[in-house]
């Protein structure tokens, strides 16, 4: 992880509309009625020319936050 973002929402999704991957739609229900967005800004991205899936992982579930992975 490069950076950690912390700003209103409005400001964060300017910043990351472009990248990341949600709808503004997603991002405003998310973010309803907050003061702070929170964005993580990735760095050493690894692009795989075939798509993986969990399993390839040893992962057998989806995150709701986060799992490290070898």
């Amino acid at each position: 992880m490069k950076n950690i973002l912390v700003d209103s929402p409005e400001k964060i999704w300017n910043k990351t509309k472009e990248i990341s991957a949600i709808t503004r739609e997603f991002f405003d229900t998310y973010y309803h009625e907050r003061k702070f967005a929170v964005a993580y800004e990735l760095g050493n991205i690894k692009t795989f020319s075939k798509p993986k899936n969990l399993s390839d992982f040893g992962v057998s579930f989806a995150p709701q936050s986060f799992v490290y992975i070898d």
